[in-house]
């Protein structure tokens, strides 16, 4: 079987409520990350690493504030909020450059401070910046597939696909670069998988790597 492509959702004009919804959302995250950020501040944390631990809060708040909204929403739920998030697609990609730019900083930082120590803290911010990308396709994939009325299938699954499906798509390009069980039908998923396999590709070779080449050398040293 496969997927039944939902219906086409745009977003009303006037309609405020999904706006104001996706907007609770993004400023909900960015002030936890504000406060996180404040806090550890003035727990003593330098400029740099206070504002990176701010990162961490605003990454951890944006996850749980948006499995929350969708790891158990229905099909109407998800059109809503695909609708609502469908000004913001620019968004993922900054998000993501961001992401980049803290865990390389995160690692440099920790280096930088602790010269010859493990860097635990740019390792914790790489990883929560790796996940936070791929959710960020994962919400991608699915705001796509839900306003234009399909354009992935997923073997062996009938109907409306949940979030779930789509943060399996997004974590095997993430870690793989492409999934078998999975079909694309659609000109904007394939551009939206291009870039995502870009990003995966540079943040797995470049920072994951250079990370684990980091810790291992110390490690052994």
């Amino acid at each position: 079987g496969g997927n039944v492509g939902p219906a086409v959702v745009r977003p009303r004009p006037g309609g405020m409520r999904g706006p104001l919804r996706r907007f609770r959302i993004s400023t909900a995250s960015l002030l936890m990350g504000l406060l996180g950020g404040g806090a550890a501040f003035a727990l003593g944390l330098q400029g740099l690493h206070a504002a990176l631990a701010g990162w961490c809060v605003l990454v951890l708040a944006h996850l749980a504030l948006l499995f929350h909204r969708l790891w158990s929403a229905g099909p109407e739920a998800m059109r809503r909020h695909a609708a609502a998030t469908d000004e913001r697609r620019g968004m993922v990609l900054t998000l993501s450059l961001l992401a980049a730019a803290a865990s390389v900083g995160g690692v440099g930082m920790d280096l930088a401070m602790r010269p010859g120590g493990v860097p635990a803290f740019g390792v914790v911010t790489v990883a929560l910046s790796w996940f936070y990308i791929h959710a960020l396709f994962a919400q991608d994939y699915a705001r796509e597939f839900y306003l234009s009325g399909g354009g992935i299938r997923f073997h062996g699954a009938a109907g409306h696909p949940p979030f779930s499906e789509f943060l399996y798509l997004s974590v095997g390009i993430g870690t793989t670069n492409g999934v078998t069980d999975v079909d694309t039908h659609s000109a904007a998923i394939r551009r939206i998988a291009t870039l995502h396999s870009i990003i995966a590709f540079f943040f797995n070779a470049v920072i994951i790597a250079g990370t684990v080449g980091i810790v291992t050398g110390l490690a052994g040293g």
